[in-house]
């Protein structure tokens, strides 16, 4: 009498589908792939095809149902075949790796794909630190701060700006808005200035300790009774409120 054969799973045998190619005969044995089924939960020794060192252990569901694949070349587990510290496209990179803030975490601890925010450390300020992922380093994302997307000591804009410039900006700025203004929209002025300080566009005392706000206010009321005066129209409180943003900020 011939002994009767396995019943076929619903999903087919392991040995149908592709990743059988993957299945680790030797770790497994003396299992083989025509003898587990396609959407099994028992977990399996598999061996990567494009780097024989992948070795990892899942289930044929995931493998088959979820099409998971190896977890080392997706950067989610490290070998030496991905691991950020003999892998850095950059030198530069690793030099970043901010050793204290990210202790005990190391570049051998991750793969150049890892998708872990870790702290960065920028050799051109001490405040030049930030957060970002192994990922997008490594795709070639900078200091975000020398690139000018964040404020920092080298960028902030009353470092650059020399006070003198500001405050013929202030003067002029001032002048031109107030010939469309009338005294009951002076407040408004008032309102955006003390904005364009508290923002930090001036944070600094000029040369004789005169405050940079002092000397904004003292343009204004030196200018203010003439030109206030030659304002007739009423509409122009309006027109000063739209221009009055672009006027000051640019």
């Amino acid at each position: 009498m011939t002994s009767q054969s396995p019943r076929r799973p619903g999903a087919g045998w392991l040995s149908e589908h592709p990743v059988a190619a993957e299945f680790d005969l030797a770790s497994n044995a003396p299992v083989t792939p025509d003898q587990v089924a396609a959407m099994s939960s028992k977990k399996f020794w598999w061996r990567c095809v494009r780097d024989l060192e992948h070795l990892w252990v899942a289930t044929p569901n995931n493998r088959v149902g979820r099409g998971s694949g190896c977890p080392y070349c997706r950067g989610t587990r490290v070998s030496d075949a991905n691991r950020l510290s003999l892998n850095s496209p950059d030198k530069a990179l690793l030099e970043q790796w901010d050793y204290k803030a990210n202790a005990p975490l190391t570049p051998d601890h991750l793969s150049v794909g890892s998708s872990r925010k870790v702290w960065w450390a920028c050799a051109e300020a001490d405040d030049h630190r930030w957060q970002a992922t192994v990922s997008h380093r490594v795709a070639g994302r900078g200091c975000p701060f020398c690139a000018g997307l964040r404020v920092s000591s080298t960028n902030r804009l009353s470092k650059l700006v020399k006070m003198a410039e500001i405050v013929w900006f202030v003067k002029i700025r001032a002048l031109r808005v107030l010939k469309l203004l009338t005294s009951h929209s002076l407040g408004y002025l008032a309102c955006l200035v003390k904005i364009l300080f508290q923002l930090g566009f001036v944070n600094e005392t000029p040369k004789g300790g005169v405050n940079a706000e002092d000397v904004l206010t003292s343009s204004i009321s030196a200018v203010s009774s003439s030109m206030v005066e030659s304002c007739k129209c009423r509409q122009s409180v309006d027109k000063a409120r739209l221009a009055m943003p672009t006027m000051i900020i640019r």
